[in-house]
């Protein structure tokens, strides 16, 4: 499965069209593009399926660059030259050949990985992050939203973008398996904790509560507010993402004590609350966040998680009030 056989065998019949078309592919597998569309999601759909998605997003994030760094395995480019990194169109200059796994379910040559992990010449490849994410954020539209089309773009999404990583020369086939396994694993967890468990899904969609001590509230605010820290602590994880984390988990809860919105029924509605979040966005992440740089260039780590969780929660709240007021979106008790 660290064969570079394949890969080479795929791209024998490479063409323009075909790098553009697996190119396509894996641009809109990037975060950059996922994190836009769930938010569109969220203000221009259901802000509840958003909110799903978002967590499904980053805990499938987290598990991938985990892994990523605890196995710390090169790139088929890293190993054989023989491979083409279509995705960028540059030569191989990798000082290996034909130094791929000898057969189907051998391992990599060890004086390979010890070399790529000395110099790091690339970023790690096992597992895929691009098939985790395709399997995971696609698999949940497939499950969230019943209608025909929906699924059959979540079917596409779910084998070309796997596809486009291997043609593209950036995995290996055992890549692609393991991120399937840990995007329908994700997938599988919350399709059991969440999206098939109706008691957990009245408590946190189906009406608006007061903030109580019981059990169930407890849980919810040790969940909401305190894992975010512990991905501070593991490997992999991006330094913006527990405050982000954080802010997105604030903005949702103080929303479900107010009622959670509805986003209106009219496609005018729905454009416009997308546009009062992507103000809001400009406004606050790009020109706050700048100015605050270019005013603080360096802050103490807390004061640094303090901002950016602030920056991500009035984002969300004031678009989501806004949109309220202006009725774009209705509060709403029940699911």
């Amino acid at each position: 499965m660290f064969q570079t056989e394949i890969i080479i065998f795929f791209q024998s019949f490479s063409s323009d069209f075909l790098t553009y078309f697996f190119r396509f592919f894996t641009e809109i597998g990037r975060s950059s593009y996922v994190i836009p569309l769930i938010f569109i999601i969220a203000f221009g759909i259901d802000f509840r399926k958003g909110f799903i998605l978002i967590h499904i997003f980053i805990w499938n994030g987290v598990l991938t660059n985990a892994l990523k760094e605890i196995f710390a395995l090169p790139r088929p480019v890293n190993v054989d030259s023989n491979v083409l990194p279509l995705d960028k169109g540059l030569p191989n200059l990798t000082p290996f050949k034909s130094m791929g796994g000898r057969s189907f379910f051998s391992s990599l040559p060890k004086d390979v990985v010890s070399y790529f992990r000395t110099h790091r010449i690339d970023s790690f490849g096992f597992p895929s992050g691009h098939t985790s994410g395709a399997a995971s954020f696609w698999g949940s539209i497939w499950i969230l939203f019943r209608k025909k089309w929906v699924r059959v773009v979540s079917v596409v999404m779910m084998a070309f973008i796997p596809f486009s990583r291997i043609y593209l020369g950036r995995h290996f086939l055992a890549d692609i398996l393991g991120g399937l396994v840990v995007g329908f694993g994700i997938l599988l967890i919350f399709y059991a904790f969440v999206f098939r468990n109706k008691r957990l899904t009245e408590y946190l969609f189906v009406e608006k509560q007061g903030l109580s001590l019981d059990f169930k509230n407890c849980m919810f605010l040790f969940y909401l507010f305190l894992t975010p820290f512990f991905l501070l602590f593991i490997p992999g994880v991006n330094s913006s993402l527990p405050p982000s984390f954080w802010g997105i988990n604030l903005s949702f809860f103080l929303i479900r004590q107010r009622g959670l919105p509805k986003v209106g029924n009219d496609i005018s509605s729905r454009v416009k609350s997308i546009f009062v979040l992507a103000i809001f966005y400009l406004i606050l992440n790009t020109g706050v966040k700048r100015s605050m740089g270019f005013m603080f260039p360096s802050l103490p780590q807390g004061v640094e998680f303090i901002r950016e969780a602030l920056l991500v929660f009035l984002i969300i709240f004031l678009s989501v009030e806004v949109c309220l007021r202006l009725g774009f979106m209705r509060r709403q008790n029940y699911f």
